[in-house]
Order: structure tokens, then sequence, then C-alpha cells
């Protein structure tokens, strides 16, 4: 008699190498298509925008010196750079840490 686990799952082989290229799929898919709204400056983007800007700033963050296993920090409210940002790094495979941005100038030197 063969017994079988209830919670097994198959694992299906994806296409992907890595969270931007699944990501950046799912952009093409829904193209010119609401993605999100910056609810600080009202500024609407859909998919096509949100990929060239975070294009771009993958870009820029890689001029600077960022790449693979860089630290940064993020300091900002949330808004729709914010998730650019993180985006951005997610392709370098850098790593983004948030800061509050009303930490005081102590506080921000104890988070090392």
């Amino acid at each position: 008699m063969e017994v079988q686990c209830p919670f097994q799952i198959t694992l299906q082989r994806v296409k992907f190498d890595g969270f931007t290229d699944y990501f950046f799929d799912k952009f093409d898919e829904y193209g010119c298509n609401l993605a999100m709204v910056d609810l600080e400056s009202g500024r609407l983007w859909n998919y096509s925008e949100l990929r060239i800007c975070t294009e771009n700033c993958a870009q820029r963050l890689q001029d600077i010196g960022v790449g693979q296993w860089t630290r940064c920090a993020l300091i900002c409210s949330v808004t729709a750079q914010a998730i650019i940002v993180y985006i951005a790094c997610a392709m370098l495979d850098a790593t983004v840490i948030s800061v509050n941005p009303s930490l005081t100038s102590v506080g921000f030197h104890q988070l090392s």
C-alpha cells in the first residue's frame, strides 16, 4: 500500500533565472495597464513606464558602483520611487534597507 502526503506540491519548472526576470515578464504581459498610483503626488504609473524607470534607476545605481552584495540604505517615505529603487536593486543583486526618514542622525549611526 502506498501512502502519499496530502500536502505534496508539484513544482513546475520556470523559464526565469531570477525574480526580476519573472517580474518583468509580467510587466510585458500587462503593458499599458495601470500598475500603481503614488498617493502623495497623484501620479499614475503603468507597467511599461514602471519598467523603463526601473531599468534607468538600475543603470544609474550601477554607474555609482552599486552591484552584487552592495548594501543600500533607502531613506524615504513609501512612494512609487521607493518601489522603483527596490526593484532596481533586485536587478543588481543588491540589498536594500529601508530607513525611517524621521530618524535622528544619532539613531542613523546606530544602525550599523
